[in-house]
């Protein structure tokens, strides 16, 4: 049994927040619901928050910098933009997590700047800087390509204006991807058909001799130096953080590359294990994903577990564990909670607040029973 203190922490989705509460007739999800999500996480002894800012393509929160969300055309109602022309959700829930004592990370995802009516202007206008394909008449919508300098700077720039507000740094998903999974007609559909942008081109010939763009080449070796160029912008966004005493968690997909899917339309190196080892993040946090081969709860906190050894405590490890699947019964529940307290690691996520405030009033309930011990 570990005697470690265990974190317990709140996703928070604004987005799904304000499209519950108008489903529901409960109008907007406004400054006073806010504060009393946020106070009712503290009395329930919950330590943080991932606060979401993405929704696809846009931003809910007032940025100068990305494109911020106005509504989504195929909505009858867009109470997200109704808020945001009243206040501004991050500053609002900053405040409110420092008043009750918990900790906020603007939670930002690395692959997804694209959804139906969700559009990023940027990438947008710049088409160039997304995944390309092989004969380069295509691009994966949403999936930056971060071999760019350009897109490093825009990603980053984001990442500055983040931090300006009081928060504790940035939570950042790298599994997250609503076009990488989604086939829309007429794109292409296969494996390792994007990824062919010029800069990845010269790179991999100037390292292995190789034009990826005429002749076979090693598939491995083309994912890692995706992945490395990745890697090079957390280093980045590493040294602002570094400047104003904030930290960064990455959520990333048990495998080793992000996208995914069975036959994944590309694949990304997640070099998560350079990245704690060098000190570029401050804490991991990796999904509850049993149900594959027979696997228990148990089994996936295990194997996370192991990742201990492996990183000699250079980083906090976290599980994602996500509430409003049908496998999450009150047994699943207790079963999780209870690997993850007998565990060495560092503490349990939640996915997510909209969950626990319109779907499941239970799930208060069965974490206070089985509350974790806190770091408060």
């Amino acid at each position: 049994m570990s005697n470690d203190s265990k974190e317990k922490i709140m996703n928070v989705d604004f987005f799904d927040l304000c499209w519950e509460a108008t489903k529901r007739g409960e109008g907007l999800y406004d400054r006073e619901r806010i504060k009393r999500l946020i106070a009712r996480c503290a009395e329930e002894d919950f330590d943080a928050l991932h606060w979401r800012v993405s929704v696809c393509g846009k931003v809910a929160y007032h940025s100068k910098v990305m494109t911020v969300f106005d509504g989504e055309y195929r909505l009858c109602a867009n109470p997200l933009a109704q808020v945001l022309k009243r206040f501004d959700p991050l500053e609002v829930g900053a405040r409110y997590a420092r008043k009750y004592g918990l900790r906020i990370y603007p939670w930002v995802t690395l692959f997804d700047s694209y959804f139906v009516g969700l559009e990023d202007r940027f990438f947008a206008s710049h088409p160039e800087y997304l995944l390309m394909s092989r004969d380069g008449s295509q691009v994966l919508r949403g999936v930056p390509c971060y071999a760019y300098p350009e897109v490093r700077e825009y990603r980053l720039v984001e990442a500055k204006e983040l931090m300006d507000y009081d928060v504790d740094g940035i939570m950042y998903c790298a599994h997250n991807s609503h076009t990488g999974l989604t086939i829309v007609s007429g794109e292409p559909d296969g494996e390792d058909i994007f990824g062919y942008n010029p800069p990845v081109v010269e790179a991999f010939k100037e390292r292995y001799g190789v034009d990826i763009l005429k002749e076979d080449f090693d598939r491995e070796a083309w994912y890692k130096l995706l992945g490395e160029f990745l890697t090079q912008y957390l280093k980045e966004v590493r040294g602002e953080l570094n400047k104003r005493g904030k930290e960064m968690v990455v959520a990333v997909k048990r495998g080793e590359y992000a996208i995914g899917g069975v036959y994944p339309r590309a694949k990304i190196h997640l070099d998560w294990r350079r990245w704690a080892q060098e000190q570029i993040v401050d804490g991991l946090i990796f999904p509850v994903a049993y149900g594959v081969d027979n696997t228990t709860p148990e089994d996936d906190i295990r194997s996370i577990e192991g990742y201990r050894s492996e990183l000699d405590r250079r980083c906090r490890l976290y599980v994602w564990y996500t509430v409003w699947t049908s496998h999450a019964t009150p047994s699943e529940v207790r079963r999780v909670v209870s690997g993850v307290r007998e565990s060495h690691l560092d503490g349990i996520v939640f996915h997510e607040a909209a969950t626990f405030e319109f779907g499941r009033e239970e799930l208060w309930e069965l974490t206070r029973k089985l509350r974790l011990c806190s770091q408060k």
